[in-house]
C-alpha cells in the first residue's frame, strides 16, 4: 500500500475489525451493519468493549539487541514473556 491510502479509512477499518472480534457475540455487528459502516463514513461507530486478552507489544529495538541476523520475521523467533516463566499460544476460534 505504501502511501496510497487515506489514514482515516485505514483506522476506520481497524475499528470495524475490533468490533467484529469482541468476546461477546451479542455485541458484535451483523454483516449488514459492517457493510453500512464501510459504505457510509458518516455513521458513528460504537466503541468496542475491552478485549478478554491482548498480546503485549514487542519493542523492535529490544528484538534487534538479541542478535538476530535475519530481517524476516524477527519477532517470531524470540519468545516474549513478562516474567520469563510461561508463554501462551493463542489459536483462533
Amino acid at each position: 500500500m505504501k502511501e496510497n491510502y487515506f489514514q482515516t479509512e485505514v483506522i476506520r477499518c481497524i475499528e470495524i475489525g475490533l468490533l467484529c472480534v469482541q468476546e461477546n457475540p451479542d455485541v458484535r455487528p451483523t454483516i449488514a451493519e459492517v457493510v453500512s459502516y464501510l459504505n457510509d463514513l458518516t455513521l458513528e461507530l460504537p466503541s468496542p468493549e475491552e478485549p478478554a486478552f491482548f498480546s503485549h507489544a514487542i519493542d523492535p529495538k529490544t528484538v534487534m539487541q538479541h542478535g538476530s541476523s535475519s530481517n524476516s520475521s524477527v519477532t517470531a523467533s524470540i519468545p516474549f514473556s513478562i516474567n520469563e516463566m510461561s508463554i501462551s499460544d493463542f489459536y483462533p476460534r
